[in-house]
């Protein structure tokens, strides 16, 4: 595997520095809505003027992935158009913090499984990476 790799691949970040690497596992159900769809639908609101209800849909999305830059960057101005810039700043902070330490997202998305075997599953690549 590290064969494979050239420092090329991280861009403009320095070679040695610590990244992430971050995996989401995503069950798709089906009539659920995917991550895109429902940052769609806070924009949607936040243009009919209804960003607190745009603001419930940007908290769930980043308590579901703390991870996702976008749903901090959504999140962020949503509390600016609120006038809430303590909460905007952190956020931004955030997401610009991410921006620099996330190398890359893979989702891995699953259609079918029951809940509980894809949640058992998921948890065991977790501790399974802790090890590696």
């Amino acid at each position: 595997m590290r064969d494979l790799w050239t420092s090329s691949m991280l861009e403009d970040r320095k070679v040695g520095g610590t990244y992430l690497l971050v995996y989401n596992f995503i069950m798709i159900k089906e009539g659920s809505s995917s991550k895109e769809d429902q940052i769609k639908s806070a924009i949607n609101l936040i243009q009919k003027g209804k960003p607190d209800k745009a603001l419930m849909i940007a908290d769930r999305l980043v308590k579901e992935n703390p991870y996702d830059s976008k749903s901090l960057e959504l999140r962020s101005q949503i509390h600016r158009q609120l006038g809430r810039e303590e909460e905007a700043t952190t956020d931004l902070l955030a997401y610009q913090k991410l921006q620099d330490q996330v190398l890359n997202q893979i989702d891995i998305k699953v259609f079918g499984l029951h809940a509980d075997s894809f949640r058992k599953y998921s948890q065991s690549l977790k501790v399974f990476s802790k090890f590696n």
